[in-house]
C-alpha cells in the first residue's frame, strides 16, 4: 500500500509505502531500491510505515513514519539518522505529513499537534490545541500543511483549516461556521 510519493531534485521517485519501507525508483536505470527498518541497525530507517517524504536544499531526504518518528537520509553515505521522542526534541512519533519551509526547517503534522523542527540547532517547538484558547491550534490531529503564494501558512486539522501566524504562534480558525 502506497502512503506517499515525493519526486527529488534529481528525478528519482520516493514511494513511502505501509510496511514496504522507502522505496526509491530510478528512472535512469529503470532500478528500484529498497530501504527498509532492520532492529539490529540502527542507521537504517526506524520504520517500514512511510507516511511523508520531502527533501532539503542540501538534498538530505527527510522521512516520516507512522510511529517512530522522523528520519534524515544521507545519500552519500546510505544511512539514516533517527529523530524521535527518546534521542530528540521531537514531540511526537505519529507523523502525518512534512512540509519545508525556506529556511530548511521542517513543519511536520502529527496525530497530536504542529511540530516546528530547526535541524541545524537541534530544536523543536510543539504547537497543541488549548480549549481555553481560541488562537491556538482548533484541533490536535494534523493533516497536512501548505505555504500559499503570498507566504500564509495554512494547517489543515480534523476540526478546521487554520492560519498560523508564524512570528506569534497564534492561529486564525476557521471551520464550517464560517463557510468552510
Amino acid at each position: 500500500e502506497v502512503r506517499s510519493f515525493y519526486e527529488d531534485k534529481d528525478g528519482k521517485l520516493w514511494i513511502g509505502t505501509y510496511l514496504g519501507g522507502l522505496n526509491c525508483f530510478d528512472p535512469s536505470t529503470g532500478k528500484f531500491t529498497v530501504y527498509r527498518h532492520d532492529n539490529l541497525d540502527s542507521t537504517t530507517i526506524s520504520d517500514d510505515r512511510i507516511w511523508s517524504v520531502c527533501e532539503d536544499s542540501r538534498k538530505n531526504l527527510w522521512v516520516g513514519t507512522l510511529t517512530s518518528g522522523l528520519n534524515r537520509f544521507d545519500r552519500s553515505s546510505g544511512k539514516f539518522t533517527r529523530y524521535n521522542t527518546q534521542n530528540s526534541t521531537i514531540c511526537f512519533n505519529y507523523i502525518n505529513s512534512l512540509e519545508l519551509d525556506k529556511d530548511d526547517n521542517l513543519w511536520i503534522s502529527s496525530a497530536n499537534g504542529l511540530i516546528f523542527f530547526n535541524p541545524e540547532q537541534g530544536m523543536a517547538r510543539c504547537y497543541f490545541h488549548n480549549p481555553d484558547d481560541n488562537t491556538s491550534l482548533s484541533d490536535n490531529q494534523v493533516v497536512s500543511t501548505f505555504t500559499d503564494s503570498r507566504g500564509f501558512f495554512w494547517v489543515c486539522t480534523s476540526n478546521g483549516l487554520n492560519l498560523m501566524d508564524r512570528q506569534t504562534g497564534r492561529f486564525s480558525v476557521f471551520t464550517e461556521d464560517d463557510g468552510l
